[in-house]
């Protein structure tokens, strides 16, 4: 019962989708390449819009200023 509104592979692609895309939820990696997702995460956190971590290490690679949401430790 749930639907993909889309998928990022890089920073700008995913502020785009978190600015403007109709959604319910979201799943932030923590890394982009070479980027972090914080600017994805501000926009989602601007429009109410929940979201969590996904990291490789656990809730200590979660930004400082995220510490607050859940996260999913990779390989999940």
């Amino acid at each position: 019962g749930h639907k993909i509104a889309g998928e990022a592979g890089d920073l700008q692609t995913g502020v785009a989708l978190a600015s403007a895309t109709e959604i319910d939820i979201a799943i932030l990696d923590v890394r982009l390449g070479a980027d972090r997702s914080e600017a994805i995460a501000e926009a989602l956190q601007s429009r109410n819009i929940p979201f969590v971590f996904a990291t490789g290490h656990g809730a200590d690679g979660v930004p400082a200023k995220y510490k607050d949401r859940p996260s999913l430790r990779k390989p999940f």
